[in-house]
């Protein structure tokens, strides 16, 4: 299995307020081995886009969340389906992928 992590600046509205773009990336993307955590999310980020080649449990740390404590979130997501991560710390949040 092969894990992908893009760092992202932020969604761009575009001509008018209902179409949105991704953001452009942050960083070169990450390709972390199974099981084995992200580097921190880099300076300018704000999201994260990752996806796996099989299904994958993912674990983010260090979320920014209402005590300003930072928070862990787990999901089980399928593969080859994008998704994206919201309330990335940078310099602080990490993510792991686990195959399943």
């Amino acid at each position: 299995m092969t894990h992908y992590i893009n760092w992202m600046q932020k969604n761009q509205v575009q001509a008018a307020d209902t179409l949105q773009t991704q953001g452009n990336p942050a960083d070169d993307y990450e390709s972390p081995a199974d099981g084995v955590a992200s580097g921190v999310a880099p300076e300018g980020a704000l999201y994260a886009c990752i996806w796996g080649t099989a299904v994958f449990k993912v674990t983010a740390t260090n979320l920014k969340d209402p005590s300003g404590l930072g928070s862990t979130k787990e999901v089980v997501w399928p593969a080859n389906i994008p998704l994206e991560i919201i309330n990335i710390q940078p310099g602080k949040t990490t993510i792991t992928m686990t195959a399943i």
